[in-house]
């Protein structure tokens, strides 16, 4: 019960009241000027008058004292309990945890609350909550573990202003440790708070009953936020990054160490707290993994003291020996994916050429892609009445033949495809995809080489367009002699989104004998380089071959990049690979059409031109977003039916 208010029943009657007391003071100083009472005896003999006629005016405006009670039943009182792992954590010398402590406030015997509790549900309706990664309701707090893997307070909180949004909801009261996991919230939720707060409706009060052990004294290592990091450089590391920080620790040594699924150590690095070892900021620390094999991987990252290194895999003995608060917080797995492919590349081509065939055995070496072929081997061919023979109505290229194929026996109208590693009969049966369905779900990247802009229709350049724009893919445009300028590409869809201009072109003759060199822009770029030193990968470029076979183009386009040029014998310096971004995807193009010599020289310099290829090959796919499905189900908590 609370003090709310004296109020006035007969306020009516204010005036009156206030001109009696004016009258009544002025007749008391006039008495009171002629009275024979002097010092103290006359002031006191005034105020005990004044306050009489105070009191008599009061009683003319009938004074009420008013208490509020919440009606019983009426109101809401949410009680919310954290149920996670960090309340398990005991003090220096053991004991009671906090998780032991917040339980025997309020559970009481089984199936039931405490008195205390009961006490207040015949106030208030109560609404009992655990929480850790997400929000459940509770009965009697029986399930109460602290098993949870997070402490989502503020999500909690938020989600239950929510759901008693338009119900009477006297306060919260949030039985936690302090620690919240989702705290780069708080911001976002004072504001909200402060807003409601402004308007018409004021926000229920919290009441935080915050448990926790005495850890004053105690030493803990903390592993925070552990990221790995990978690229499509071929046999490059995982890169893992690791927050270390701890309490009780400053200026010790720690090792952070990364073990495999079978319990072997694959890397390790040691790092001095400092002050991040007595709450301060935390310490990053990168580590770098030896080559990763295809598919998912888990690591441990484990961080502990130096001096107990060694022991870092035994938990038994690390917990007997350690000495620190807890150490769930020492460990943490993560899972690395070298792929989950593999990733399949649509690849059209005008001709059968040496390129392919390259590319093709380089690949062959990378179970992650998977390089679909459509290769044209015959161009259509005027439909005359006539025949090379009486009645022949097929290309003459199968004649002899079986002719009851229908995949090998194409119209004189029509070009001859060729399909390559297809998945099954059906796949490229019509020729390139039509539909978004056909190709944004089977590809994740397309080449097109050495074929012309006349190959497709209009509906299908402008699907490649909205293949890279919207759906996030990636397209490599090869040199060839049907390639940019002399495929008229220029002022089709494909060739606006292609990273150079194609109306440009260039006078004087072909670029013959060009050296291939990278731009700074090239030297940045992990997948381009094929030596992780300077000096190798100068002394790689100078003994690649000469090239003979470059589509010139004479600028390239605003936001693009160029990272290798050829230099040809007349000094004339051309783009020899430019890459750019167009709406979700990327676009790139090589002008370079005989790669194929670089191969052809000596068995290391072909290892070198295999490794490019799939290098390429991994960047053509590597950023490009994933189809996803999509599934809701519906589960019921408590009264309230919630979709996932």
């Amino acid at each position: 019960m609370t003090l709310a208010s004296v109020v006035f029943s007969n306020t009516e009657w204010l005036w009156p009241a206030a001109a009696f007391c004016l009258v009544g003071l002025v007749l008391l100083i006039v008495g009171y000027r002629r009275s024979p009472l002097r010092g103290g005896a006359r002031v006191l003999a005034f105020l005990l008058k004044l306050t009489g006629l105070v009191l008599l005016a009061l009683c003319l405006l009938e004074p009420l004292w008013t208490n509020e009670a919440p009606k019983k039943g009426a109101n809401d009182l949410v009680v919310l309990a954290d149920n996670s792992r960090g309340l398990t954590v005991s003090g220096p010398g053991g004991g009671e945890t906090a998780g032991e402590a917040m339980a025997a406030k309020i559970r009481g015997s089984e199936g039931t609350l405490p008195d205390w509790l009961e006490s207040l549900g015949k106030t208030f309706r109560l609404q009992t909550y655990t929480f850790d990664s997400r929000l459940r309701r509770s009965a009697d707090f029986s399930e109460l573990d602290f098993n949870g893997d997070a402490s989502a307070l503020l999500t909690a909180m938020r989600s239950l202003r929510t759901r008693f949004d338009r119900r009477p909801l006297a306060g919260m009261l949030v039985f936690t440790d302090g620690n919240a996991t989702d705290a780069s919230l708080i911001e976002e939720v004072v504001e909200e708070l402060k807003t409601k707060a402004a308007g018409s409706e004021k926000p229920a009060p919290i009441f935080p009953v915050v448990t926790g052990a005495d850890l004053s004294g105690g030493k803990d290592v903390a592993l925070g936020a552990v990221t790995a990091a990978q690229s499509p450089f071929e046999d490059a590391p995982v890169t893992i990054t690791a927050e270390v920080g701890g309490r009780g620790l400053a200026g010790k040594k720690v090792a952070v160490i990364v073990g495999n699924e079978a319990g072997e150590e694959l890397a390790r690095s040691e790092v001095d707290l400092g002050d991040a070892g007595d709450g301060g900021p935390a310490r990053s620390v990168r580590i770098q993994v030896p080559v990763v094999k295809p598919g998912v991987s888990f690591f441990d990252v484990v961080a502990v003291e130096v001096e107990r290194a060694a022991s870092w895999n035994d938990r038994d003995k690390l917990r007997r020996e350690a000495g620190e608060l807890t150490l769930e917080n020492n460990r943490r797995l993560i899972a690395v994916d070298r792929g989950l492919g593999p990733y399949r590349i649509l690849y059209v081509s005008g001709r059968p050429n040496w390129e392919y065939k390259f590319l093709r055995r380089a690949l062959e070496k990378d179970t992650e892609i998977e390089l679909v072929s459509l290769i044209r081997i015959a161009k259509r061919e005027p439909k005359f009445e006539w025949r090379g023979r009486s009645g022949e109505a097929s290309n003459p290229l199968f004649r002899g033949f079986e002719s009851d194929i229908p995949e090998e026996t194409q119209r004189y109208d029509q070009p001859v495809l060729m399909r390559l590693n297809t998945k099954d009969a059906d796949e490229l049966r019509d020729g390139f995809p039509k539909s978004e369905e056909d190709l944004f779900g089977a590809y994740r990247a397309i080449i097109l080489d050495d074929v012309e802009s006349e190959f497709f229709t209009r509906e299908q350049l402008n699907l490649i367009d909205r293949f890279v724009g919207t759906r996030g893919g990636t397209l490599l445009m090869m040199g060839g002699q049907e390639s940019f300028q002399p495929g008229n590409w220029n002022n089709t869809p494909v060739g606006s989104i292609l990273p150079v201009y194609l109306d440009r072109i260039g006078k004087g003759g072909p670029a013959l004998g060009a050296v291939f060199n990278l731009s700074r822009e090239g030297w940045l770029e992990p997948w381009v380089r094929l030596r992780t030193k300077q000096d190798d990968e100068e002394t790689r470029l100078a003994y690649m071959p000469e090239f003979f076979s470059v589509n010139q183009v004479q600028a390239i386009k605003p936001g693009a990049s160029v990272l290798a040029t050829v230099t040809d014998s007349e000094k004339r310096q051309h783009p020899a690979l430019v890459v750019q971004r167009y709406g979700e995807g990327r676009t790139s193009a090589l002008m370079v059409a005989d790669l194929w010599r670089w191969g052809m020289k000596d068995a290391e310099l072909r290892e070198d031109m295999e490794k490019m290829w799939r290098q390429m090959m991994r960047w053509l796919v590597v950023d490009v977003a994933d189809r996803i499905n999509i599934e809701t189900r519906t589960e019921t908590e408590g009264a309230n039916p919630v979709t996932r």
